[in-house]
């Protein structure tokens, strides 16, 4: 939900002279100390004028609160101000280098290509802004990441995106070290991101996601009694291993299942996948199935489903009728 009244200013976990040469101790000192500091005042000030102590930061941003316009555009001024910059410097680190590979990572260069076209496109961003803003990189549910603007201190949607990285785009932030190269500014901030930070955010975000989908279109469980036996005659083998997993079959999906090799064929019978597309990803437990326009999240747990045998043939699923088709699988 975020941070209540009285809002606070963490202290920066490295020094002043830390960011150097990337941010003089000048810089440094004076946008958070001082800019930020003084934007933290001024928001817990309003707050309390306008009676509004028992509303959280987002929601200061997200709300519809009834005021006079002038007044409104402070208050909604302030709470974006503090809340840019509260993401701004949690999400830098004063360890440069490159990015490292991880899932964050690994999901930019999948949409942008490389993470210096990456770079590019938020450059572009940046210097397409006109006066004062913010350049954001966002997590939009199942549609993926998006690079975003606003202008001054407006935040992006909240209710719609969840903010991973907020480059502050206004001329305190880099001025006096780079004056007017914005291009300059924008790969010294990108050098210091803490990614670890940033990556915690987007998984966050996706798994956040997952959950809204799975609560909105949540199948009930096959009841054991009713459910058809598609088990092969005959015992598990001896020393068998149990694979539990789930898949969600219908349009507009897109993600992994991912099933021992064993159980491929018996999947492809069950869930009628002549027609769509198999990736084999290597290693012991790495088939993956891509159900086309099909599945959407790997929904793994360990119970429910329908039972299907290391042998034997399985009878086709009917997955017109069960969208949530359970794999719980005897190796």
């Amino acid at each position: 939900m975020g941070p209540y009244f009285p809002f606070q200013s963490s202290p920066l976990p490295y020094s002043y002279v830390a960011l150097m040469p990337h941010c003089d101790a000048n810089t440094l000192y004076y946008h958070h100390d001082d800019y930020y500091a003084n934007g933290i005042y001024a928001l817990n000030h309003l707050v309390v004028n306008h009676r509004l102590t028992t509303l959280s930061l987002p929601q200061l941003i997200t709300r519809d609160i009834s005021l006079p316009a002038a007044q409104l555009n402070r208050l909604k001024n302030a709470a974006g101000m503090v809340y840019n910059h509260q993401l701004y410097f949690d999400g830098i680190s004063c360890t440069s280098g490159q990015p490292p590979f991880n899932r964050l990572t690994e999901t930019i260069i999948t949409t942008y290509g490389s993470i210096d076209a990456f770079l590019k496109l938020l450059t572009e961003a940046a210097e397409g802004l006109i006066g004062a803003g913010w350049v954001w990189l966002v997590a939009e549910g199942d549609k993926g990441i998006h690079i975003a603007t606003t202008r001054n201190n407006d935040v992006v949607s909240l209710e719609a995106v969840t903010p991973i990285l907020a480059l502050d785009m206004w001329e305190h932030a880099y001025l006096s070290m780079d004056h007017f190269d914005r291009a300059a500014y924008v790969s010294a901030w990108f050098s210091l991101v803490n990614w670890a930070e940033a990556e915690q955010r987007y998984i966050a975000a996706v798994n956040a996601a997952a959950e809204r989908r799975q609560s909105a279109g949540r199948a009930p469980a096959p009841d054991r009694k009713t459910a058809p036996d598609v088990r092969a005659s005959g015992a598990a083998p001896q020393g068998s291993r149990r694979l539990y997993g789930a898949a969600i079959v219908g349009q507009g999906l897109e993600n992994l299942v991912a099933v021992h090799l064993e159980v491929l064929a018996h999947l492809q019978g069950l869930l009628h996948l002549q027609d769509h597309q198999v990736a084999l990803l290597g290693g012991d437990h790495a088939v993956a199935l891509v159900l086309g326009d099909g599945l959407d999240r790997l929904v793994a747990h360990a119970a429910g489903g329908l039972p299907v045998s290391g042998g034997g043939s399985a009878a086709p699923l009917d997955v017109a009728q069960h969208r949530h088709a359970g794999i719980n699988a005897d190796l």
